[in-house]
């Protein structure tokens, strides 16, 4: 049986990542290296790009982990967010910013009494996957409001996750 070997070319991925920065200038640019680099090499693909990522985006809290205990000290995404208080307890303990899709996380948000935490809403554009859709997004962002007014000090970032090619 064939084997497969998948290379990847660590001076081409910093030239497109480049290129890219220049094509969008001024806007912040984040590195999806889920799934261990999409089998790449996380500790080789965020090495590479450490100097130029804006943040970074992993699958699990576990992949978020990994890339602190790298020293990575920009922002880190959860694009599948949490779906425990435990998994929320370990995403603020190490400053990750879990994505919200679901009103059961943010029922878990507002059950841990939270200080504070920055989070990713996630918007169903269409794609019908993840995400509030416009029929929830009313209630959804009223529970949201609550999360960010209390306390002052919350953060909330939003992005359709349509525009980050997910």
């Amino acid at each position: 049986m064939a084997t497969v070997d998948a290379r990847i070319d660590l001076n081409a991925l910093r030239e497109n990542y480049l290129r890219i920065r220049s094509v969008v200038a001024g806007a912040r640019i984040s590195a999806v290296v889920k799934d261990n680099a999409y089998g790449h090499g996380l500790d080789l693909v965020v090495e590479c790009l450490r100097d130029l990522a804006d943040g970074f985006c992993v699958a699990t809290i576990q992949e978020g982990i990994s890339l602190r205990r790298l020293g990575v000290n920009q922002p880190i995404w959860i694009l599948t967010g949490f779906h425990t208080a435990e998994e929320l307890e370990a995403s603020i303990s190490h400053q990750l910013v879990p994505v919200v899709h679901s009103h059961h996380q943010i029922s878990l948000i507002l059950g841990l009494a939270i200080a504070k935490i920055s989070v990713v809403v996630e918007v169903d554009t269409g794609m019908g996957r993840l995400g509030f859709g416009k029929n929830l997004l009313p209630v959804s962002i009223s529970a949201v409001e609550i999360i960010v007014s209390e306390p002052p000090s919350s953060t909330l970032r939003a992005a359709p996750k349509n525009l980050l090619g997910l």
